[in-house]
C-alpha cells in the first residue's frame, strides 16, 4: 500500500510541475506579446483623434450616396477618391464599428489614410480603456498587384505580419467563418471590381454596375444589418404588439411607457429560452422603426414597414419628445454613443441658426435618455434582464424619462450665438446628467 501511495504521489507531483511550467511559459509568451503589441503613445497625431467629426460623416453619406446611385446604371464605371474622401468613408465605418463589433475595453482612437503611387497604408490606432496611456496602433499596408488591391502587411505595434500570413488568416481561418450572408456580399463586392490604382494621392476603382449587381447588394445589406430570418420575425413580432395594443387602446394618444411597460414583458418572457440582449435589442430596433422617417428608417433596418396605427405614441405628451428618445435609441444600435449625441447636437445647432423652433434642452435630454437606455439595455446579459424587469414593471414614464422642468427651450443663434460655447451649456448639460443619473434604468456603470 504505501508503494502505491508513493506511485500515486510522484505521478501528481510530475503532473503538476508539468502544468506549471506549461502555465509559466504561455504566461511569459504573453506578457512578451503584450510588450511587442502594446505602445505607450498612439500612432496618429493629436488632431486626428478623438470623436468622430460629424462633418466627416456627412461627406462619407454623400460619397456613399454617389455609389449607390453608379450601381443602378448598367455600364462600367470609374470613382476617383482623393485621400480625404478616403479618410471621410474609413471615419464612417469605424463609427458603425464602435458599437456594434469593437470589443469593450477598447475604443478607437484615430484613423489616417497615405497613399502612394503603389500602396495604400490605413493606420488606425485603439485606445486600451483598462489601462492608462496604452495603446494598439496598426497599420495596414495594401498594394496594387495585376490593377488588384492585395494586403501587403499589417503593422501591429512591433509585429509585422507577412502577407502570406494574412492570406492563410482570411481565407482559411476567419472568411470559413462568416455567416453564408456576409461570405456573399464579400464576393459580390470583390467580383464587381475591374481596376484599382492609385496615383498622386488618389485612388481610382473601375467596377461593373448594373441594376441587378444593385439588387443583390441591397439584399445583402438587408440581411447582414437586420441579421436573420428570426430576427425579422421577431422585429415584426414587436410591431404586431404595438399594433394590437394602439388597437385596443380608445385614446387620442399612446403613452410611450405603455408601450415600453408591454413590449418589455414579452421580451422577459421571451428571454427565458433565450438571449435578452438579443430581444432588446430587437425590441429597441423595433419602436425605432414604428417611428422613424423613412430615410432614418433606412439606417435601422430597410424593408421592414412600421405596423398602420392612428395614434401618435408621446413622451410627457409630446411627440417630439418620442422621436428624439426612440429614434436615439435605435441609432445607438448602430453607432456608437458619441456620434448619436453628436448627430442630436447637430440637430439642434441646426433649429437654432435657421427657421426651426430652436435650440431645445428639453429634446437634448431625450437623446442622452434614449442613448443611454440602449446602453444598458444591451451591455450584457445581467445588465439587460435587469432593465427588462424594471421596464416591464414600470407605471409612468418618470422611470426612463427624467423631469424636463426648468430647461430651457427655443433658443436660436441670433440671441445666445454658439450656445455649445455658451457659459449656461455646460451648467445645464451638468443637470441634465444629474437628472439622468437618478434613475437605475440610465444610470451609467
Amino acid at each position: 500500500m504505501s508503494f502505491t501511495l508513493k506511485h500515486f504521489s510522484k505521478k501528481w507531483r510530475t503532473l503538476f510541475i508539468t502544468v506549471a511550467s506549461l502555465l509559466i511559459i504561455i504566461s511569459t509568451c504573453l506578457i512578451i506579446l503584450w510588450f511587442l503589441l502594446v505602445d505607450t503613445s498612439p500612432s496618429l497625431p493629436i488632431k486626428q483623434t478623438g470623436a468622430v467629426d460629424t462633418s466627416l460623416l456627412k461627406q462619407a453619406e454623400s460619397l456613399l450616396n454617389t455609389i449607390h446611385h453608379k450601381l443602378g446604371q448598367q455600364s462600367v464605371s470609374r470613382l476617383i477618391l482623393s485621400q480625404a474622401e478616403i479618410s471621410a468613408l474609413l471615419a464612417h465605418g469605424l463609427s458603425q464599428l464602435q458599437k456594434r463589433q469593437t470589443p469593450r475595453g477598447i475604443s478607437i482612437h484615430g484613423s489616417s489614410v497615405d497613399i502612394t503611387p503603389h500602396t495604400v497604408t490605413i493606420n488606425l490606432s485603439f485606445s486600451l480603456n483598462t489601462q492608462a496611456n496604452r495603446f494598439l496602433n496598426l497599420s495596414v499596408v495594401i498594394a496594387i498587384h495585376e490593377s488588384k488591391p492585395v494586403i501587403q502587411s499589417v503593422n501591429a505595434g512591433s509585429i509585422t505580419l507577412p502577407a502570406q500570413w494574412l492570406r492563410f488568416i482570411w481565407q482559411d481561418m476567419i472568411l470559413p467563418r462568416l455567416p453564408e450572408k456576409q461570405i456573399e456580399a464579400w464576393q459580390l463586392m470583390t467580383d464587381t471590381v475591374q481596376s484599382f490604382k492609385s496615383n498622386n494621392g488618389q485612388l481610382q476603382l473601375v467596377y461593373q454596375s448594373d441594376a441587378s449587381i444593385r439588387e443583390r447588394l441591397k439584399h445583402q445589406a438587408e440581411a447582414v444589418m437586420v441579421g436573420s430570418q428570426e430576427d425579422r420575425d421577431t422585429i415584426n413580432l414587436y410591431l404586431q404588439l404595438i399594433s394590437a395594443i394602439a388597437t385596443m387602446d380608445d385614446a387620442q394618444s399612446l403613452q410611450l411607457s405603455h408601450l415600453f411597460k408591454m413590449l418589455f414583458s414579452l421580451a422577459k418572457a421571451r428571454s427565458e429560452v433565450s438571449s435578452a440582449v438579443r430581444e432588446n435589442r430587437l425590441l429597441i430596433k423595433s419602436l425605432g422603426i414604428q417611428v422613424a422617417k423613412p430615410s432614418i428608417r433606412a439606417l435601422i433596418a430597410p424593408s421592414i414597414a412600421p405596423s398602420e396605427i392612428r395614434q401618435l405614441i408621446v413622451l410627457k405628451n409630446r411627440h417630439d419628445l418620442t422621436l428624439h428618445f426612440l429614434v436615439s435609441a435605435a441609432l445607438a444600435l448602430e453607432l456608437d454613443e458619441t456620434t448619436v449625441l453628436d448627430i442630436g447636437i447637430g440637430k439642434e445647432q441646426l433649429d437654432a441658426s435657421t427657421n426651426g423652433n430652436g435650440f431645445s434642452f428639453v429634446d437634448l435630454l431625450a437623446d442622452i435618455a434614449g442613448i443611454r437606455l440602449t446602453s444598458n439595455a444591451i451591455r450584457n446579459e445581467e445588465s439587460a434582464r435587469n432593465i427588462q424587469t424594471i421596464m416591464s414593471q414600470i407605471q409612468d414614464d418618470s422611470s426612463f424619462m427624467p423631469s424636463i422642468d426648468g430647461l430651457p427651450e427655443g433658443l436660436s443663434s441670433e440671441g445666445y450665438g454658439d450656445i455649445l460655447e455658451h457659459p449656461m451649456y455646460s451648467e445645464i448639460t451638468n443637470r441634465i446628467n444629474k437628472r439622468l443619473d437618478q434613475l437605475p434604468v440610465l444610470r451609467q456603470p
